[in-house]
């Protein structure tokens, strides 16, 4: 299967996994309809982008999303979402990727410290939890290493990183996904 046709399938299975449904107003590109009770639901959207629009991100990073990531952020927006227990940061429509970066560095302290110890923050967990869902560094497979889970109170509290592996790589993560 072809990445393109894998990460169609992955947005595709949002709403399998999430309400897609927002309190406030939603980006035109991505609204759907409104409810009786005035929530508004709201679909994924294609919205192809300019690979230059990463180095802002990877300026903050100092390196890159997993391969398979960062054709999904160049390729699709969508509001903040959860699948299985990843809560994905939003990438809502504009001409860059600045959304998706004022939500990467919204916390700049933990941002930081992760960034330090070779972390990308992607997400928080499922549900109300504020762990953070990273990218993890591993330069052995090309920057494609396991996504882990990062326990915020030891960051936020402490400066310390304690992590656990959730899935092998983001793909996995991804095949996941669209297989549930």
């Amino acid at each position: 299967m072809t990445d393109d046709l894998l990460l169609e399938q992955f947005v595709a299975a949002f709403a399998r996994h999430d309400e897609l449904i927002e309190s406030a107003p939603v980006p035109p590109e991505l609204f759907r309809a409104q409810t009786d009770h005035g929530a508004f639901k709201w679909r994924p959207c294609r919205q192809p982008t300019d690979r230059t629009a990463l180095q802002q991100i990877y300026a903050c990073t100092r390196r890159p999303f997993p391969a398979l990531y960062e054709k999904l952020v160049l390729g699709w927006r969508w509001l903040e979402m959860t699948a299985l227990d990843v809560r994905l940061f939003a990438n809502t429509p504009a001409p860059d990727l600045s959304p998706l970066f004022g939500e990467l560095t919204r916390d700049r302290y933990p941002f930081d410290v992760l960034v330090e110890a070779g972390l990308i923050p992607f997400g928080h967990g499922a549900g109300l939890y504020y762990d953070f869902v990273c990218f993890s560094e591993d330069q052995t497979r090309q920057n494609n290493g396991p996504l882990v889970k990062v326990e915020h109170e030891a960051l936020l509290m402490h400066g310390q990183i304690e992590q656990q592996a959730i899935y092998a790589s983001f793909r996995e993560f991804v095949e996941a996904v669209v297989r549930s």
